[in-house]
């Protein structure tokens, strides 16, 4: 009897193509820390014309130079490494992947977080890090009066459960907003530079990346006054050579 030929007209489809290793060398990891440095400073260069970190510009402009690590990447990939498949070197999805999938693991994360931060509130009151009041929301009405008389408007009167309900819902529209510019530092550190660098060793890895990071940040972090700057440049890159989990293909 003749062996039953396989494939897509038999209910079988071919195995995904597997992707190879990424290119060795050192031209990619420098190409990446000189476009993202670059990239950073161009985009920051408006804070230094406007006042720095008092500037009104600086909270969006700050967004936006999270996001020049993961065009630093996407660029890198593409035209110094050559690779075509950009998403799947960055570890985004995988060879045969679901685009459902991978929206469907970003939707639990998503929930996991803010489940996090809703669980936050009466563990830390438990806890004694903060005095509660659950039923009169006192201390976040006490912030928002403080806000508004900030900006010169009269205090707001809102039943509790309206300025309860506003307050998760800033939750979550917060961590979908957050994500976007996060999704620019993860693409480069996590997708990118660390994967390439993990030739050199696990500890190397994490102090060149380190390093990279922390100067990275020197774009906003002098954007203010010097000395706090070079301090807090410090703590990013003490707080960056902490061993994290890795994303991205190694």
């Amino acid at each position: 009897m003749s062996a039953r030929p396989e494939g897509p007209a038999h209910g079988r489809l071919p195995a995904p193509e597997r992707l190879g290793p990424s290119p060795a060398g050192r031209r990619g990891p420098v190409a990446f820390t000189v476009l993202a440095v670059a990239l950073a400073w161009l985009v920051a260069l408006p804070l230094y014309l406007t006042g720095g970190q008092a500037s009104p510009w600086f909270l969006p402009v700050s967004l936006l130079v999270m996001l020049t690590p993961g065009v630093a990447a996407l660029m890198t990939v593409r035209f110094v490494d050559r690779e075509r498949r950009v998403w799947t070197r960055l570890g985004v999805v995988t060879p045969g992947g679901s685009p459902a999938r991978i929206l469907g693991w970003a939707a639990v994360a998503l929930g996991v977080c803010v489940a996090i931060v809703l669980v936050a509130l009466p563990v830390g009151a438990l806890l004694g890090v903060y005095p509660a009041d659950f039923t009169g929301l006192s201390g976040l009405r006490a912030v928002v009066d403080e806000q508004l008389e900030a900006v010169g408007a009269p205090p707001l009167e809102v039943p509790v459960a309206a300025l309860l309900v506003g307050q998760l819902v800033n939750v979550v529209i917060g961590a979908v907003v957050n994500t976007v510019p996060a999704l620019g530092e993860e693409l480069g550190w996590r997708g990118y530079l660390f994967p390439r660098l993990l030739r050199l060793g696990t500890v190397p890895a994490l102090v060149v990346s380190g390093v990279v990071w922390g100067v990275w940040h020197a774009p906003l972090l002098w954007s203010g006054w010097i000395v706090p700057a070079v301090l807090d440049a410090v703590l990013v890159v003490r707080g960056r050579l902490r061993p994290a989990p890795q994303v991205g293909p190694a």
